[in-house]
């Protein structure tokens, strides 16, 4: 990562680059991800893989550099779950949560202490650490490429020792690394590290995580907007039908449930104020009342909230 700060007025808002439509062989050896690769060692699905994620290396550098700065606030977007946010103050107000013995006899309230104050610690944090390990891991990566295509044919590397200077050199002999020995190791590399990247600096405003791969267990993260995707295993996504999927996965868990109006929101997804105007407007009456953190609040028949929801209230 570079020393230098970079600044709000720097950033360039690089480009990312997508998938290319690439042939697919029939015959030949089978590439590390069990597609056939013809005379290489790499599928040109891989091939193309490595090349997309060595071009995106100079947008990831900048954004992980912002990332590892705290200059941005990134999330993967997730089904929302309303969580109570601990109070720096509380450090102050309840010190001997740093002298908690570690043999008290209540350890699962001591660990969760020792949670919360790690938490408050990590979010006062003047740099994201984790930023700063990819950036690292992605420069490591690099480097062993190189090294894996060089050291067999007794050459050193003299080019722009750089994270982005290596990515560009790597990139402009892409076409080399699936006739290596050494291709399938370095594209599975590359390609993790840039998707862990990825995971860490994208903005929960423009992916959603519909989880697990049903093919591969990759994380299916799809840009807002889409209808389809298509995951790096080749299986397709239709964004209407996981949101069909996943309300009907809801509507069948909560049918027969009550829940308060933070958690009606946080299983379908919408705001809590949302909730409650579709509540007063359908006119529905509570089903009872619970104690939530020492205030009382109202429950509502989550059935009964579905149907007001469906007839538009």
């Amino acid at each position: 990562m570079s020393d230098r700060r970079r600044e709000p007025w720097d950033y360039q808002d690089l480009h990312y680059f997508g998938r290319a439509d690439v042939p697919v062989l029939d015959s030949g050896t089978v590439c590390a991800c069990g597609r056939f690769a013809g005379d290489a060692f790499c599928c040109p699905r891989c091939a193309d893989d490595l090349e997309r994620c060595l071009g995106d290396v100079p947008a990831l550098v900048e954004d992980l550099e912002v990332a590892a700065q705290r200059r941005a606030r990134v999330t993967i977007a997730a089904p929302p779950r309303t969580v109570r946010r601990d109070s720096p103050h509380l450090l102050d107000a309840e010190p001997h949560w740093w002298r908690w013995p570690a043999d008290a006899q209540d350890v699962p309230a001591a660990e969760a202490i020792r949670r919360r104050t790690a938490s408050i610690l990590a979010s006062g944090r003047p740099d994201n650490p984790r930023a700063a390990q990819v950036l690292a891991q992605l420069h490591a990566s690099l480097t062993g490429a190189i090294l894996a295509l060089l050291d067999p044919i007794g050459k050193t590397y003299d080019g722009d020792p750089s994270t982005v200077g290596m990515s560009r050199w790597l990139l402009a002999t892409a076409a080399s690394v699936p006739l290596s020995p050494a291709g399938p190791d370095i594209v599975h590399d590359i390609v993790g590290v840039h998707d862990r990247a990825i995971r860490l600096i994208d903005n929960a405003a423009e992916r959603t995580d519909w989880g697990p791969c049903a093919e591969c267990g990759s994380p299916v993260l799809i840009p807002h907007g889409l209808r389809y995707w298509r995951c790096s295993c080749d299986a397709w996504y239709d964004t209407e039908q996981l949101e069909a999927d996943r309300a009907g996965r809801i509507t069948a868990w909560a049918a027969d449930k009550v829940l308060t109006i933070s958690e009606i929101a946080a299983v379908t997804g919408a705001k809590p104020k949302t909730v409650r105007k579709r509540i007063d407007r359908a006119g529905l009456v509570p089903s009872g009342r619970v104690e939530v953190e020492g205030r009382t609040v109202a429950i509502y028949a989550v059935a009964d909230y579905l149907a007001a929801t469906r007839e538009g209230a």
